[in-house]
């Protein structure tokens, strides 16, 4: 298990071997030709499943960093941490297993997308701590349909709850605003919130999104990375003024995934 205490000492610079893909007599065409794809659209590697992008979580906010795991559930046939908490400065944090954005908990996309809704978790939270000023950060697979498929990415929300009442809702974007103009991902979790009654949303309830523009158009398998990146910098730094995407280059070096 990596050791994730000194992450933000580590050197925000790409690797020799990142930065310049193998020669084709060194890897062979086919492997060079995926080497250089992914070089020139700045894909460090193969897109994370729900359980690997939970397994990542567990490592950085880990028990020896001071974070509690909690809500253990089955998933895939593995036991799976619910959601990890810790008390930073008066402020108790929650980052929780990634969840989707479906209003039909019943289909296989369900299952496929981690099983979970961002709703049923918000509302445990929102249940546990009653009387807590609460920041969750919560990765969400955005599982809906878009053209022929569904959406297939990851984001990050981050919500805060006050005694038990919702204040603010931001969905954190890697990429930039084109796509989800036409997904709407924020509309989506929308009508899921308000769905669920013991959250006690009113019907002017928003969501508002960030375009972060650090993860390329192209890149289509990072996202669960830079989701696990922004989490790690809201818990570190309070804010992601300074997330760009080579400090997330040099942090998805020393992910074990």
């Amino acid at each position: 298990m990596n050791d994730w205490s000194d992450l933000s000492a580590t050197e925000s610079s790409i690797s020799t071997e990142y930065r310049q893909p193998p020669s084709p007599q060194e890897s062979g065409f086919c492997s060079w030709v995926r080497n250089l794809l992914n070089y020139l659209t700045g894909t460090f590697g193969e897109k994370l499943s729900c359980s690997k992008l939970n397994s990542a979580l567990n490592d950085i906010f880990s028990p020896k960093n001071g974070w509690v795991h909690k809500g253990h559930f089955e998933y895939g046939g593995t036991n799976q941490v619910g959601y990890r908490s810790k008390q930073i400065e008066g402020v108790t944090y929650i980052v929780s297993a990634p969840c989707h954005d479906l209003t039909n908990t019943n289909s296989m996309q369900d299952l496929l997308s981690g099983g979970r809704t961002a709703a049923k978790t918000l509302s445990e939270i929102k249940n546990i701590y009653p009387e807590d000023k609460v920041k969750i950060l919560i990765p969400i697979a955005q599982s809906n349909k878009f053209g022929f498929s569904t959406r297939g990415h990851f984001v990050l929300l981050e919500v805060d709850i006050q005694e038990g009442n919702i204040q603010s809702a931001k969905i954190h974007d890697s990429k930039g605003g084109l796509l989800d103009n036409f997904y709407s991902g924020a509309k989506h979790l929308v009508k899921q919130l308000l769905a669920d009654e013991n959250l006690g949303l009113t019907k002017d309830f928003a969501i508002t999104t960030e375009y972060h523009r650090d993860q390329n158009f192209f890149n289509n398998s990072d996202c669960g990375r830079y989701t696990v990146y922004h989490a790690h910098k809201i818990i570190e730094n309070g804010r992601l003024s300074e997330a760009n995407a080579r400090d997330a280059s040099s942090f998805f070096e020393k992910l074990s995934i």
